[in-house]
């Protein structure tokens, strides 16, 4: 039986401040796929506030963009796939203002 990925190592809620400089998240060992064919899940990345952060995926680094002079909440999801089958993990960016 093929069993799809697993959340393995959710990713913690980020803390920034306006005008952050970019930051990056290993997502190495994010999400296990019982079957050992880590090598085989790909990973997708969505933002509910692409004005505040646009989020990138390539390979196994996240990327996120934080937009300029801007401030507020998104919640990042971040999806794998394996063999056709799907599980994602979803974390709050959080920016606050400072001016």
């Amino acid at each position: 039986m093929d069993d799809g990925p697993v959340v393995a190592n959710a990713i913690a809620d980020l803390n920034a401040t306006e005008d952050a400089d970019n930051a990056t998240i290993d997502l190495t060992n994010v999400f296990d796929d019982v079957d050992d064919a880590n090598a085989s899940i790909t990973k997708t990345v969505a933002s509910n506030n692409a004005s505040l952060v646009a989020p990138a995926v390539n390979g196994n680094t996240l990327a996120l963009d934080f937009q300029a002079n801007q401030s507020g909440s998104a919640a990042i999801t971040v999806t794998a796939t394996s063999n056709g089958k799907t599980t994602s993990d979803v974390f709050a960016v959080n920016v606050s203002p400072v001016d």
